[in-house]
């Protein structure tokens, strides 16, 4: 399932892994099991709005975390940036999900 600023997921839960250590929040981390891009941090996001669906994210430990926005963003390289749509803005994941 996927999402655009202007749609919102629906709401079955969207399922996601949680790491059990602690990485640095300003990395996006690659996860081939995400539904979308995933970002705690809400400055990720370059054009956001607010979420009032029902949906949430599920993490490793059983945890329904809570959407508060959806938008898109620039995720940077050294030689290029990727403009990155229907990232998931959930204050409460401990680091950033890239859905590969």
């Amino acid at each position: 399932m996927t999402t655009s600023p202007s749609s919102t997921p629906s709401s079955f839960p969207i399922h996601y892994s949680s790491p059990t250590t602690n990485m640095p929040d300003s990395l996006w981390y690659l996860n081939t099991k995400a539904n979308n891009h995933v970002s705690p941090d809400i400055n990720s996001l370059s054009l956001h709005s607010p979420y009032f669906g029902l949906a949430k994210v599920g993490v490793g430990n059983d945890q329904a975390l809570s959407i508060q926005h959806t938008g898109f963003g620039i995720a940077s390289t050294p030689t290029h940036n990727f403009k990155l749509n229907n990232i998931l803005y959930v204050p409460h994941i401990s680091i950033k999900l890239l859905l590969v």
